[in-house]
């Protein structure tokens, strides 16, 4: 998440991505594609961003990491989330300057020793970034609306959406789209197919 204005989401790896239990957040805040992490890595540094990665509690002795009270941010932080369930990969960690964690403690109630005590991570992303919109002082908190079921947060006024088209991934698409004609030639001779379709009774 850039946090310029922590308005901007980056994706690596994928064009498509799934929205489903945002409310609708998406359309209010801008997603760019990259296929690796180096391109993001390129792409934001060109732009003064700080990279944070964001650690899991559970594997702390194996890299420095602050807490996200005592973090120093940057105006403008990227901030590099796994999935659920694990930890960074080795290419995530390779472009963060450094490391950030959510302070964990454990239940009063009794757990095995062998469960690590740890909250969802969209639990984490939440906790770290109404910590970095704190730090920065450039937000307003939004006011709650009414409703028939619940309150929800006012929105803002949405800001008319232009597609921008990556070149690096148009080139991405057309290169897979030949690969998959190439490999279809090679197994299946049209030619023959359509030559000896009336003997074989295909139509």
């Amino acid at each position: 998440m850039d946090g310029e204005l922590t308005e901007r989401g980056h994706i690596v790896g994928s064009d498509r991505f799934g929205t489903h239990g945002g409310h609708n957040a998406h359309k209010y805040v801008d997603v760019v594609t990259f296929h690796t992490c180096d391109d993001v890595h390129t792409y934001l540094t060109s732009r003064g961003c700080r990279i944070l990665g964001l650690h899991s509690s559970t594997t702390l002795n194996n890299t420095p990491s602050s807490t996200c009270t005592d973090t120093e941010f940057a105006p403008c932080t990227a901030f590099v989330v796994g999935n659920e369930g694990g930890d960074l990969s080795l290419d995530q960690r390779r472009i963060c300057d450094g490391f950030v964690h959510i302070s964990h403690y454990s239940p009063r109630r009794s757990s095995p020793i062998n469960a690590p005590f740890e909250v969802d991570l969209t639990v984490q992303v939440g906790v770290l970034l109404h910590r970095f919109t704190t730090w920065s002082g450039q937000y307003i908190e939004r006011s709650m609306q009414d409703t028939t079921t619940r309150g929800k947060f006012a929105l803002a006024t949405r800001a008319p959406r232009q597609k921008t088209v990556d070149p690096s991934v148009t080139r991405g698409r057309q290169a897979k789209k030949e690969a998959v004609e190439a490999r279809m030639d090679d197994d299946l001779d049209l030619d023959w197919f359509e030559s000896n379709a009336d003997n074989h009774g295909v139509y």
